[in-house]
């Protein structure tokens, strides 16, 4: 539990490597030593993925996304209901894609994804973040800003801004907002937004 804490604070730190490092050795320990454990393999598969996403190693980070999908795959049940944590793993492999500049795949998916939510009674806030946000990077990409802080905006009314839990991807989801704004043209809402963000 201490070592896991440690690693968090060096992804906060922004120390990378260092937290990268950590993550692949229990994970290497998980598959040598056991017991398998596969909702705590599933987790360390998307910090390193995370990681690598963040260094710009898109290939790596890609194939643990990959990997989550995979276990997941191996130990569902028969049902064809998809679940959460599989929702998001398919948004972590549409951000690289995103980046990879397979926009018209990312959106395919995206749309699917986001009718999956749609069908369900009472969708959770950070699947529905996940998505809208996707949908804000993509047409940030895509230079279709009002699109774009459209969804981002969407994405931020589903923020408990209290919540210590989601605070990085609060400041993510705000800064991204506020360049869009900035490229949109609206300086003011920029610099507003980016003051929100540093608080």
């Amino acid at each position: 539990m201490d070592q896991e804490r440690d690693t968090e604070t060096l992804v906060k730190q922004g120390k990378f490597t260092e937290a990268l490092h950590l993550y692949e050795k229990s994970l290497q320990l998980i598959a040598t030593n056991g017991p398998i454990n596969l909702p705590i393999i599933i987790d360390l598969h998307n910090k390193i993925g995370k990681i690598y996403f963040k260094l710009d190693q898109y290939d790596k980070a890609l194939d643990h996304f990959e990997t989550i999908l995979q276990l997941k795959r191996q130990s569902s049940s028969t049902t064809n209901e998809i679940d959460d944590e599989t929702i998001l793993a398919k948004i972590s492999i549409i951000k690289v894609w995103i980046e990879l500049a397979r926009y018209k795949k990312s959106l395919s998916e995206l749309e699917n994804l986001f009718r999956v939510i749609e069908n369900r009674q009472n969708p959770k806030d950070d699947v529905q973040r996940a998505i809208l946000a996707t949908f804000g990077f993509l047409y940030a990409k895509l230079a279709k800003f009002k699109e774009a802080i459209k969804f981002f905006e969407q994405a931020r009314a589903l923020f408990d801004e209290k919540n210590t839990d989601t605070e990085a991807e609060y400041v993510e989801c705000t800064l991204a907002l506020a360049l869009t704004y900035l490229e949109f043209g609206n300086y003011e809402k920029s610099w507003t937004l980016i003051g929100i963000a540093d608080e």
